[in-house]
Parts: structure tokens; sequence; C-alpha cells
């Protein structure tokens, strides 16, 4: 299973409220993949519920936020742009790189 598919069954998992299985999906993208899964998810059309569930378990480190934050403003996710700038936990780095993307992005 591809990476982006371990994001889109984490998604329906969570949305399902299947916690337990989002778990194990979670693990398996972890022993499958380098990038996190919550700037996986990030770049995800989705309603949030699964980058609120990564972020209140433990997917919540400062870099990671700014990661996803990047992400979610390239594919113009505004919702999960608003939970993550919420966390105050958005560098001013990434704040500013997602803006410029924005800007300059046609």
């Amino acid at each position: 299973m591809a990476r982006w598919d371990l994001a889109e069954a984490f998604i329906a998992a969570v949305g399902a409220e299947q916690h337990t299985l989002a778990d194990r999906i979670f693990e398996a993208h972890r022993r499958k993949s380098k990038m996190s899964l919550l700037v996986d998810v990030a770049g995800h059309k989705c309603d949030c519920q699964a980058v609120n569930h990564l972020y209140y378990n433990g997917q919540d480190n400062a870099k990671l936020i700014g990661r996803a934050f990047v992400l979610a403003a390239k594919y113009e996710h505004i919702a999960t742009m608003e939970f993550l700038y919420g966390t105050k936990r958005v560098s001013m780095d990434a704040f500013d790189k997602a803006m410029e993307n924005a800007a300059t992005d046609p």
C-alpha cells in the first residue's frame, strides 16, 4: 500500500470513529514512510478530524506542525490551516513560507 493510500485509509478510519484501526494505520505508516502522517494527511482534503486526532495523539511538535501548515496552504485546505494555526505552534517562518507560496502559485 502506498503512503497516500495509508493517509486516505487513516482519514476514513478516523471519520468512522474506528480509532483502534486508525492507530494501526498510523503504526503501519511509521514503518513504511519517513514522512509524518500528519504532513501526508494535511495534503488531503478532509474535515480536520484526522489532523485533530494526530495532533492530540502526539503529532504535535512545532516543526511538524509548520510543515503540515505549509502543505495545507499549498492545497488551499483552509480548515486544516485554521486548526494548525490555532495550535499556536506554526512558526513565523512556516507562516511566511505558506503565504509566499500562496501568493506566487497560480
